[in-house]
């Protein structure tokens, strides 16, 4: 696999190859909930109260 941040990706997504995508969760504990974020998707942001809620709403 590719990282998406990588030179050339979009080339090799062209291409068919697959790309990794870095994804970042942590748990808010004042909110009660999980954030994750994405260094290669800038202004990825998405928050659930559960990791099985937060996985159906990155899919």
């Amino acid at each position: 696999m590719y990282r998406l941040s990588w030179p050339c990706a979009t080339f090799f997504a062209g291409i068919g190859l697959s790309l990794l995508i870095k994804v970042e969760i942590i748990h808010d504990d004042q909110a009660n909930v999980y954030v994750a974020t994405s260094p290669d998707l800038k202004g990825l942001v998405v928050e659930a109260e559960t990791l099985d809620e937060l996985a159906r709403r990155m899919g």
